[in-house]
């Protein structure tokens, strides 16, 4: 009788905390985009609650994409790029590694994202940021 009661406790407490969940407001979820490089990595910090016209940062970045990995590979740097975007403005850490486990992190926030050519100006604070890094 103690085991099927034992039992019976699990079953409820596991249906109600299934439910719990199931009733939780959506929380934010990282999803990897993909950009067809070795070496850049882009996460969107997605909410669900976006405007589905919003392109992905993936796509902002395609033209750019060749011209981003030489800068990189010139460097022996990977990028990890996780970013959102709130209002109006694209907020974004950008993650680089070398193969000597160092790491440099660099936030880069664009207002008014839209009218701006994100490409040149990503790749502008990446060059000067990769020429102050020792390589190793």
């Amino acid at each position: 009788m103690g085991l099927a009661l034992a039992a019976a406790v699990i079953l409820v407490g596991s249906t109600v905390g299934y439910s719990h969940l199931k009733s939780t407001p959506d929380a934010p979820q990282l999803v990897k985009e993909s950009i067809n490089s070795p070496r850049i990595k882009i996460f969107h910090l997605s909410s669900g609650k976006e405007n589905n016209s919003v392109p992905l940062l993936s796509q902002i970045l395609a033209p750019g994409k060749d011209k981003l990995d030489n800068l990189l590979s010139a460097h022996n740097m990977t990028m990890t790029t996780y970013y959102k975007y709130v209002r109006n403005r694209l907020e974004s850490d950008i993650v680089l590694r070398n193969q000597c486990n160092g790491s440099w992190q660099l936030t880069f926030n664009v207002e008014g994202w839209q009218n701006s050519d994100i490409n040149s100006a990503m790749y502008q604070n990446l060059e000067k940021l990769l020429n102050t890094v020792q390589k190793c």
